[in-house]
């Protein structure tokens, strides 16, 4: 009989489930091997299947974003209101082979056809060093300096875009 074999990646993603339902603790701790298994570049396949199982056109997860976003442009029409979607890249991936861009461009198509504005904050970071830009090895979130070089970008943005229109 052939044994099904779970990727390290779908573990992970048990753990992670398991920790949201039951434990503080197990959720710290899958936060901590998840950030290190994307450091170290383990198990890359299954985590882009994780972003094509949310973002292929057919996928419900994006077909719910898709129909929020809708729902959001007619508020916006009707009250007179703008509405940004900033991408603020992983920490851990700030190469020129970003996985996430295409996940990105993917969701800014969906949100500009609903009159949102869009901002890749990926090119302001390309090319630096990760170490100073994350909180650490196994948590990708952006430190103070990045928090920074984001703020500066998307008051620039806001600035051009929305209040100079």
């Amino acid at each position: 009989m052939a044994r099904n074999r779970m990727s390290f990646y779908d573990l992970i993603r048990s753990i992670e489930k398991l920790g949201n339902e039951y434990s503080h603790v197990f959720r710290l701790i899958d936060t901590s091997f998840r950030g290190l298994a994307i450091s170290m570049h383990i198990d890359k396949p299954g985590k882009e299947l994780y972003f094509k199982k949310y973002y292929e056109n057919d996928a419900p997860a994006f077909i719910f974003l898709s129909e929020a976003f809708q729902r959001i442009g007619r508020l916006s029409s009707q009250n007179n209101f703008d509405v940004c979607i900033f991408y603020l890249p992983w920490m851990q991936e700030l190469s020129q082979n970003n996985p996430y861009e295409e996940t990105f461009e993917k969701v800014s198509i969906a949100a500009e056809e609903n009159g949102f504005f869009t901002l890749n904050l990926f090119p302001f970071f390309k090319g630096q060093d990760v170490r100073k830009l994350r909180i650490s090895n196994i948590d990708g979130h952006p430190t103070a300096l990045g928090h920074r070089i984001a703020a500066d970008a998307i008051a620039d943005f806001i600035i051009i875009n929305i209040l100079q229109k």
